[in-house]
């Protein structure tokens, strides 16, 4: 640990524990462990302008940053590394947490009160720098060891084969990079001079599209000592490439991945859920419909335990295809989503299936026919964790959201477009389709989903 006054280093810490229970510090509150009036209102001072600067930033910063006063750290800490440092004589505590490692790491200055200020604007800008690194870095590896993955995700990003023309996937771009939809024919500058300033939209998707295979390079450069000429002119152009990409996510990206992937803790699943699957839905061309069975499609699919009285069809243009789900409740709880989202637009926040029993029972009556109720009761209890005989039965809820993502992804893709908005991540989100894209008949408009 650094002693100089003004300086700050990244510690690591197992648990932080007060008189009661363990506590967690939030990430990006800077704690100011100092009762002194002055160097409390210079800390202050500098974060009323630290907000003023955000405020002014379109593209945002990764964490929500605020400020907190401790008078007395013992109520809350006794023991550990942290506290170990501040009874050494940090008074600035800045939390965060990364996904290269499960323990939060703590930003920490020791400052007076002429220095205060210029230590938050450090750490703020030091809390921005490591947590941009360390998902760059879990990027790179997941690109090294899920490469099919990888190439999906930018896939969804470039939109490669996903539109028929370039416009809605540079109004992604735009939204991504932060630049204004008249200007979406450039992008900016790299962080290597190999990359030119002024690259055309297909250029840049070709560089999205090598990010595997550069990331492949950079990797197997590690175990080398010494790089023949060409193979460092290689290296060079990888990290530019790979530099270039980075430069296309905005901060508001950064900390979308950085809560899905706290929630969900899937590297993968986190980046495919945090880039912009609001902005992609709003230019699918994709109409989703609940419909009873369509005759012209039935002739070649084989009998699916899942086809009842109403089927899932999405349609783009002329082309038409079935949803074909492998489980019977994984079609009861998408139309519970298509409902509600088609009920409250962009109001919808998350859907809890188990606050909706008799509405899961009608929709499951209708589709099989189950017209005493039993068999949709039983598949109710699937969705909801339960204790039976003294035994916990986990919910299978789980299992039907990826069972409608696996079957989304086979149908979506025949129609040419990114599967992204039509996915449930988990409990805590919901799908992203537009209200205009989605038919509900008659038979079901009457039913409402409690939130």
């Amino acid at each position: 640990m650094k002693n100089e006054d003004s300086q700050f280093v990244k510690i690591d810490i197992d648990v932080i524990c007060d008189d009661m229970n363990n506590v967690k510090l939030s990430d990006g509150t800077i704690y100011v462990l100092n009762s002194d009036n002055g160097f409390v209102y210079e800390a202050q001072t500098a974060m009323k302008f630290w907000l003023m600067v955000l405020e002014g930033q379109d593209n945002g910063y990764i964490y929500d940053y605020k400020i907190s006063v401790i008078h007395d750290t013992s109520a809350w800490l006794e023991h550990g590394i942290l506290y170990e440092a501040i009874k050494d004589g940090v008074n600035i505590v800045l939390p965060i947490s990364t996904p290269n490692t499960e323990k939060q790491q703590y930003i920490v200055a020791k400052a007076n009160q002429e220095t205060a200020g210029s230590c938050i604007t450090n750490m703020i800008v030091k809390a921005e720098k490591l947590t941009k690194s360390a998902i760059e870095e879990a990027l790179m590896n997941l690109a090294v060891q899920e490469p099919k993955t990888c190439k999906d995700i930018f896939r969804n990003v470039c939109g490669e084969t996903l539109f028929d023309d370039d416009e809605p996937v540079k109004s992604i771009h735009c939204k991504i990079v932060g630049l204004p939809k008249e200007k979406s024919t450039v992008f900016s500058k790299a962080a290597y001079s190999t990359v030119p300033a002024n690259i055309s939209y297909k250029e840049s998707k070709v560089i999205i599209n090598r990010f595997v295979e550069n990331c492949n390079l950079i990797n197997e450069s590690r175990n080398m000592n010494k790089f023949p000429i060409d193979f460092e002119e290689k290296l060079q152009k990888a990290k530019a490439e790979v530099n270039y990409v980075f430069d296309l996510f905005s901060p508001k990206v950064y900390s979308e991945f950085m809560l899905q992937f706290f929630n969900t803790k899937n590297l993968a699943l986190a980046f495919d859920n945090c880039i912009n699957r609001e902005k992609i839905a709003q230019n699918s061309k994709i109409i989703v419909s609940i419909e009873t069975p369509d005759p012209k499609l039935e002739k070649d699919k084989h009998k699916l335990k899942t086809n009842g009285m109403y089927r899932i069809y999405l349609q783009r243009g002329r082309k038409k295809v079935q949803v074909q789900f492998g489980r019977c409740a994984s079609i009861v709880v998408y139309i519970m989503y298509l409902l509600d989202r088609k009920g409250r637009g962009n109001r919808i926040d998350t859907l809890k299936i188990v606050n909706n029993e008799q509405q899961f029972c009608n929709i499951y009556g209708r589709i099989y026919k189950d017209y005493n109720g039993a068999e949709s009761r039983k598949a109710f209890n699937t969705c909801k964790t339960m204790f039976i005989d003294g035994k916990v039965k986990e919910a299978r809820l789980k299992d039907y959201y990826l069972d409608i993502r696996t079957s989304l992804d086979s149908s979506v893709a025949e129609l040419g477009e990114s599967a992204l908005p039509f996915y449930i991540p988990n409990e805590n989100s919901h799908i992203t389709v537009s209200k205009k894209n989605i038919i509900i008949p008659e038979t079901f408009k009457n039913i409402t989903i409690n939130c």
